[in-house]
């Protein structure tokens, strides 16, 4: 896979001042890229859309200041995320205090069905089979 290629502030201000004026290719030509490189730059940079996948950059995720449930920090974090990255624990993974699994499998030809009750909450940082 390509490097992205780093504008300098220049060459940000000669898209933004020409892109709508001048041909892609006497602008790539001037940036030093090819056509689809410079169409990629006026996608990232948000001045142009194009059709198409080979043209597709993705979005960052709208943020919220939602106080975080455990440490009530307001700092920005994508929207939906109730935790901040610093709460975060291995215990925030699992919804279910406890869990019944039933494992079905083929023993010699007979269906055989196994009950485990696995505990999602570990009081130890361990996981344990019960």
């Amino acid at each position: 896979m390509g490097h992205s290629i780093q504008l300098t502030a220049e060459q940000k201000k000669y898209l933004e001042d020409n892109h709508l004026r001048l041909s892609y290719a006497t602008m790539s030509r001037h940036i030093g890229v090819c056509v689809d490189t410079l169409k990629r730059m006026l996608v990232r940079l948000e001045l142009q859309e194009f059709n198409g996948a080979k043209y597709h950059h993705r979005q960052r995720p709208k943020t919220w200041k939602r106080p975080c449930l455990k440490c009530r920090s307001t700092k920005k974090r994508p929207i939906n995320q109730y935790i901040c990255d610093g709460c975060k624990t291995g215990e925030d993974i699992g919804i279910f205090e406890d869990e019944n699994i039933v494992q079905t499998n083929y023993a010699n030809g007979n269906l055989v069905s196994h009950q485990i009750k696995i505990s999602l909450a570990p009081s130890n940082g361990k996981f344990q089979n019960g």
